[in-house]
């Protein structure tokens, strides 16, 4: 009788994420959503939107949007605020603990599509987080451990290496040295060296945002901690940021983070 045997041999070994799952939330969430927190317990929370938009505040005071379609890793003891600041704010809530170092960088919004087949794998997770054997709730958190490799896989592929990467980077260098200048496309990719759709492409590569998204992304959170100073007027700050007029700051910084400056103080 003729044997078929079709081997698969691994190229390198590969090191498995075990996080022991603790607590899952599924929330729907409106704009009446804000949470106001202080949890010491040294955990790890990730966040995976699906709709909508939110916002968390770190202890730091910098606000970190959650887009829809994004995925985040924080530091539990960190957090002190999150809100909707959107019609809705549709996400899943980890928390859990991992034997180890984190495999990416945590407080870092990465940008991933939601993938239908995380529902049901999502939903007999909690399902099984409740059970009261341990064997069925092991058999969560191994199925957390797959969604976040799923989730990384995803991040890898689309965060490969530029070949510009240093190039890209002496950009940023200068943008963040220099938040006032009226920073153009054309500005920008003539201090690469690059062409226009070079330069957007493998900035986006490298950021993960386009020029113009980081841009404001850069001077929004610059003007968070010029706020918290309490030296300058809006006005001052949105001259400094290159924002036309205070009421042009003001609105941008309302879009990104559900409020208004004087709101957030």
């Amino acid at each position: 009788m003729q044997t078929h045997n079709r081997p698969a041999f691994a190229p390198a070994p590969s090191r498995c994420l075990a996080p022991d799952l603790l607590r899952i939330w599924n929330v729907q969430a409106d704009r009446s959503y804000d949470v106001i927190c202080h949890c010491p317990e040294s955990i790890l929370v990730t966040i995976r939107t699906h709709a909508g938009a939110g916002v968390v505040f770190l202890e730091d005071g910098l606000p970190i949007p959650l887009p829809s379609d994004s995925f985040i890793t924080l530091e539990r003891p960190r957090i002190r605020r999150y809100y909707c600041v959107d019609s809705k704010w549709v996400f899943w809530w980890f928390e859990y603990t991992l034997a180890g170092a984190f495999p990416a960088a945590v407080n870092t919004p990465y940008c991933i599509q939601s993938r239908p087949a995380d529902v049901p794998l999502f939903e007999d997770m909690f399902v099984k987080l409740q059970h009261p054997s341990a064997a069925e709730r092991q058999v969560a958190s191994a199925g957390f451990s797959v969604l976040l490799h799923r989730w990384f896989a995803e991040i890898r592929m689309r965060r490969e290496p530029s070949p510009y990467q240093r190039v890209i980077e002496g950009v940023i260098d200068r943008i963040r040295g220099d938040l006032s200048a009226d920073w153009t496309l054309p500005r920008l990719a003539m201090a690469a060296g690059l062409c226009e759709t070079l330069f957007r492409r493998e900035f986006k590569r490298v950021t993960g945002e386009t020029p113009s998204r980081f841009i404001l992304k850069s001077r929004l959170h610059a003007a968070v901690l010029m706020i918290q100073q309490g030296v300058y007027t809006l006005a001052g700050i949105a001259g400094q940021l290159n924002f036309s007029s205070a009421f042009h700051l003001s609105a941008a910084f309302k879009k990104e983070f559900g409020v208004s400056p004087s709101q957030w103080l």
